[in-house]
């Protein structure tokens, strides 16, 4: 293989990069569910939204009472992710699932309960 060649192949698979990590693109919409906890309002479904560009996550909604700030985090090639979320103390929100085709899934924990994510892509 030429100096050329080896020059042109390696431009081709740096300009794909890019394109590859930016797979799981677009926005995730579904329910944040409560699974457990110790206070009283440890309970119920809410609305959340994921928007995915590049690497980066923002997870917007409710976790919980006194967790409504958006939470920010990094994606991985494979889908994976990991995101926090502050809550109103000071405390954080730790998510930490997998994007999966259309499919968002994951768990997250809190000072106070913890819960699933199921969102799809719209």
């Amino acid at each position: 293989m030429s100096v050329r060649s080896l020059v042109l192949a390696a431009a081709v698979l740096a300009s794909a990069a890019p394109a590859l990590a930016a797979s799981f693109d677009g926005t995730y919409e579904g329910a944040s569910s409560i699974a457990t906890g110790t206070a009283a309002y440890c309970t119920g479904n809410a609305y959340t939204r994921a928007t995915v560009y590049g690497d980066a996550i923002t997870i917007q909604g409710q976790a919980y009472e006194g967790v409504a700030a958006d939470g920010h985090g990094t994606v991985k090639a494979d889908g994976s992710f990991t995101a926090s979320k502050p809550t109103k103390d000071g405390a954080a929100v730790a998510y930490s699932g997998k994007i999966s085709g259309k499919n968002l899934i994951a768990t997250w924990k809190g000072p106070a309960c913890t819960g699933t994510l199921s969102l799809q892509s719209r």
